[in-house]
């Protein structure tokens, strides 16, 4: 079962980058193994989200997960149905002033499939340092403008 946690400290503000986990409908514009999202149920606390994954058109799945909103403090995902034994991912975000936040994140999943298993153990490392690039990225992309005017 891949289980990981990171801890990283960004220099962003955490209304920024808890903007980008929220923002799950844009996933297949900046994250690599994202290839289709759709968002449905949104209320003020959660919406659902469908995403399409894979790697690409060897292994593509989707999964339905509900995540839960506490706006600019923690964004926490709990797993509905697809093929998962189970799925936990949490980020959590921790302002440490007005430019830097510590951003915690959680992932930790099993699949009903032994061999899906087996294939995304042989990379887990690699996609999940790709992954957290592309948030650190997507922040860089749309905020440096912000953190820096007139630049």
């Amino acid at each position: 079962m891949p289980r990981h946690f990171e801890k990283r400290k960004l220099t962003y503000p955490s209304e920024l980058l808890y903007a980008i986990v929220e923002d799950v409908k844009n996933y297949p514009q900046f994250l690599p193994w994202v290839k289709g999202s759709l968002i449905s149920n949104r209320q003020a606390q959660h919406f659902d989200a469908k995403l399409t994954v894979g790697y690409n058109a060897f292994v593509q799945t989707s999964y339905t997960s509900r995540v839960h909103l506490t706006p600019f403090e923690k964004i926490e995902i709990e797993y509905l149905s697809g093929p998962f034994q189970h799925l936990d991912n949490q980020w959590t975000f921790k302002a440490l002033n007005e430019q830097e936040t510590e951003v915690d994140f959680l992932i930790d999943f099993s699949f009903k499939n032994q061999l899906l298993q087996n294939f995304m153990e042989s990379f887990f490392n690699e996609a999940l340092k790709r992954t957290l690039l592309a948030f650190e990225n997507r922040a860089m992309e749309l905020y440096s403008e912000h953190l820096n005017p007139g630049l």
